[in-house]
């Protein structure tokens, strides 16, 4: 290191770098006292609101008027061609003089360099806006800068400064800025709508219940202004504190004026109202007065609404409270109201006899006293049906007990609800906007079948038959033995009835297909016996025979334009494992993956040879050439498939020729390993090679003291490594310690993950195309809109992102993603889904997802 031989460059090289390492110069104060000739020695600014043009956390504005000479106790900013610091005095004040204490350097030089400020101006304004200069210093050399000036009337000061400091102007920084002279406190002032006296201080007190000024209750005022304040109508007294006959009367308040004529109307969107004769001047609340936002331009003109939404209790509307007066008388509107009716059970003539019915209110509320049956009228419902009792579940529910005397009838009837105006707080009288049927009693039943979801041949196991009942209803408790399922393929039976409600059951599939289908199966049959449903039947079973499909394999294969494998080759390492998939292209070219119904068989070539399981896992057996075939029904597909040894090293390194001896600690160049860490981990974790071994340092920064780094999960592939770590607590005894890899000699390239936070990783992809598209099948819909570089990236070794497109299915599961660019031959990637990629409902995903994948 050189060191420089002028002293005052070395100093000047000293302030710019502690600048730019955030590190801040101590100083020592030098004492001046104020002149006599001053006018009044009392510090004005001490304590009052304070803006600076910018600072330094956490040197602040504050510091330079709170009467603290320490040297931590200073404004400081930085990185501006003029800085500025103002001070509100809070009144009307007559100045006389000012001191400024500037920073040195003698806490570290001792050298009695001034380093701040060296020019500078103070004015003076008595609005803050205009501006009147009443001092400046040039060139200031001096610890302290202290004047008398010309008696000013100003309420605020500000300081000017043109240089930040007399070696350079990267920066400035002052201890204390003091404003001399006296104040002239203004007669206190009421603002009754914001609830406070402004202009008061401690000599004060004031009353909001003195009928003269003498008596009442008197409460003591604060420094500036005194908030919180509840105003009521009637007098507000003001007196100061030393002397009880000073009271003088501030306002006398008068009652708040009536409600506002507003009409609450509907808006034209959905749950969107107008607020109709409403003024900028009045106030509303949309949660029973706990908040109040004022009435805008545009909503007071019908261009803004707002939304009531159905668990909204109506909306208040009143005149804001003004300096002089409170708000006004609370105008409480509601919308339109509705009512919906629902059932947990079927309304059947034979069991409607204590049946239930709920009855929902939106844009409205139930009254919170008892409501009785007298409150609700049924509306069309058959004769001897009436409202037995009540029971109210919460504001806006309330469920009827009702009772029937067991009229027949043989009509079914459209019943509705009408809630009567006692019953409501708006005094609306509402009928329900739907009805229930209730079922006159019939003898004619019928069974029909479906499902909800598409059932493969071979993946029938737990799938269900979905079995519905009309006009009867089944029993709380099934008897699997009173059923009967015709038809089902070979290796599939019945393991369980399971009822879903009264009118629907669930028949569940176990087993698989033994045989393959010759076409798709539409005749699977149903046979319920009739001790299975409530009501008596015609005969003594019910049969469903369609509407339930079993899909083949053949048939499928007849409709789709062909099959196609996800690459147009395959090449890997011996005894390395890839994922493959093979995609049906339907006639619309929509592509499902078929993998899992793929027959796959394998042609070696040129000793090359391979194996492939069921669910499409690739594996490298012997060196050579292979072509693989996918048949699909009457489908097929082929592709060819390379297996070698080793990857060649995509940048070979010469031959160095003889050495003179084998060296038993190989160097890293002897070993041509490369390390690459994609991910930031750089800044936390150095490594390197020493002989066969990998070293994994933490690196020594205040954050690392308490960690260890854990080794989360390690694989091979031929000559690559692939590391991932994590940083933990470590405990009070563990010692900081390297941790050390040993690695096998055909390792060439290491590569080093560091988990931020926990990742789930998927199954590494070797030696895939340059031009790859990468499809991500969800088992959930995702937010189309949550789809971008943010929540899906991919990024190269060296930490650079590749820019992707997307494209997203229709049903919103599949999401594929397309490079911007090939990729780059030999090349790692690293490919993350974050929790950025979320469901419609905003959910992220539970935890992020990584994939490493090479190029060939």
């Amino acid at each position: 290191m050189k060191i420089l031989g002028n002293r005052t460059h070395l100093i000047e090289k000293l302030i710019t770098k502690a600048v730019l390492l955030g590190l801040f110069l101590a100083c020592i104060l030098l004492s001046v006292h104020l002149p006599a000739a001053m006018a009044s020695t009392e510090n004005i600014a001490k304590g009052k609101p304070v803006e600076a043009s910018s600072y330094v956390a956490p040197y602040s504005p504050e510091r330079a008027v709170d009467n603290d000479l320490n040297y931590t106790s200073r404004w400081y900013a930085s990185g501006e061609e003029t800085y500025w610091i103002k001070v509100d005095l809070r009144y009307s004040s007559i100045i006389t003089g000012w001191e400024l204490t500037n920073l040195m350097t003698d806490d570290l030089m001792n050298n009695g360099l001034i380093v701040s400020p060296a020019d500078f101006k103070l004015e003076a304004s008595t609005d803050g806006v205009n501006w009147s200069e009443i001092d400046r210093m040039n060139g200031n050399t001096k610890a302290n800068h202290t004047k008398t000036v010309p008696a000013t009337r100003a309420r605020y000061v500000k300081l000017t400064i043109t240089k930040g400091n007399n070696v350079n102007h990267l920066w400035t920084s002052i201890k204390e800025l003091k404003i001399f002279g006296t104040q002239e406190i203004d007669l206190p002032k009421i603002d009754v709508g914001k609830g406070k006296i402004l202009n008061t201080s401690q000599k004060f007190q004031y009353s909001l219940d003195s009928s003269n000024g003498l008596d009442g209750e008197w409460i003591d005022a604060k420094e500036g202004e005194t908030t919180g304040i509840v105003f009521k109508p009637g007098k507000v007294f003001i007196r100061e504190k030393a002397n009880p006959q000073s009271h003088k009367l501030l306002i006398d308040i008068p009652e708040p004026s009536n409600p506002p004529n507003v009409i609450l109307e509907e808006g034209g969107g959905e749950d969107e109202y107008v607020l109709k004769n409403a003024t900028e001047q009045m106030e509303y609340s949309l949660d029973q007065g706990k908040s109040w936002s004022k009435v805008t331009a545009e909503l007071a003109a019908g261009a803004e609404k707002i939304k009531l939404y159905s668990d909204t209790d109506g909306v208040m509307v009143r005149v804001a409270a003004t300096e002089k007066t409170l708000a006004s008388k609370t105008n409480q509107l509601f919308p339109a109201g509705k009512a919906t009716i629902s059932s947990n059970l079927p309304l059947v003539e034979n069991t409607l006899d204590q049946s239930e019915i709920t009855v929902q209110l939106s844009g409205d509320s139930f009254k919170s006293q008892e409501l009785s049956s007298d409150d609700f009228e049924l509306i069309d419902g058959p004769a001897g049906l009436i409202v037995e009792s009540i029971r109210k579940m919460d504001n806006r529910t309330v469920t009827l007990l009702l009772s029937f005397n067991g009229t027949d009838f043989s009509q079914d009837h459209q019943l509705k609800v009408k809630v009567l105006e006692t019953a409501t707080i708006s005094g609306q009288e509402l009928l329900s906007v739907n009805s229930l049927i209730v079922t006159a009693f019939q003898t004619s039943s019928s069974v029909t079948l479906s499902q909800d979801e598409e059932i493969w041949e071979g993946e029938e196991d737990g799938k269900s038959i979905i079995v519905s009942v009309e006009g009867n209803l089944f029993m709380d408790t099934l008897n699997a033995a009173n059923w009967k399922v015709l038809n089902l393929p070979l290796g599939v039976s019945v393991d369980q009835i399971i009822r879903v409600g009264p009118h629907s059951a669930n028949i569940v599939l176990k087993g698989q297909s033994i045989q393959d289908y010759p076409g798709d199966i539409q005749n699977v049959s149903v046979s319920i016996a009739g001790e299975e449903f409530i009501h008596p039947i015609v005969g003594d079973k019910l049969i469903a025979s369609s509407g339930f499909l079993l899909r083949s394999i053949i048939d499928y294969s007849k409709q789709i334009e062909k099959i196609e494998f996800d690459q147009t080759s395959y090449k890997l390492l011996k005894d390395q494992t890839v994922q493959l998939h093979v995609f049906a292209v339907e006639q619309s070219g929509d592509r499902r993956d078929i993998t899992r119904f793929v027959k796959f068989f394998v042609q070696p070539i040129d000793g090359g040879n391979i194996l492939v399981d069921s669910e499409g896992l690739l594996k490298g057996i012997t060196a050579g050439k292979a072509k693989m075939v996918a048949s699909f029904g009457l489908q097929s597909a082929i592709i060819d498939v390379e297996i070698t040894e080793l990857i060649p090293d995509p940048d070979p390194k010469p031959d160095p020729g003889p050495k003179p001896g084998p060296n038993p600690n190989p160097t890293p160049e002897d070993k041509y390993i490369n390390i690459v860490s994609p991910t930031d981990g750089n800044e936390r974790v150095s490594t390197e090679i020493n002989g066969n071994k990998l070293l994994l340092n933490k690196k020594d920064i205040p954050a690392l003291r308490n960690k260890k780094i854990v080794i989360e999960n390690s694989i091979a592939n031929g000559d690559m490594l692939i590391i991932r770590y994590a940083l933990a607590e470590k405990t009070a005894n563990e010692m900081d310690a390297p941790v050390i890899i040993e690695l096998k000699e055909q390792v060439k390239k290491v590569v080093v993950l560091y988990d931020d936070q926990p990742y789930e990783y998927f199954q590494p992809s070797f030696n895939v195309s340059q031009d790859r598209q990468w499809m991500i099948e969800m088992n959930i819909p995702i937010d189309p809109k949550s789809v971008n570089n943010d929540s899906l990236s991919i990024i190269n070794s060296k930490g650079e992102a590749i820019q992707l497109t997307f494209k997203v299915s229709d049903n919103n599961k599949v999401i594929t993603l397309i490079p911007g660019e090939l990729f780059r031959s030999g090349e790692i990637y690293i490919l993350t889904l974050s929790q950025e990629l979320k469901t419609p409902a905003s959910k992220p995903l539970k935890v992020p997802v990584r994939m490493v994948f090479t190029v060939q």
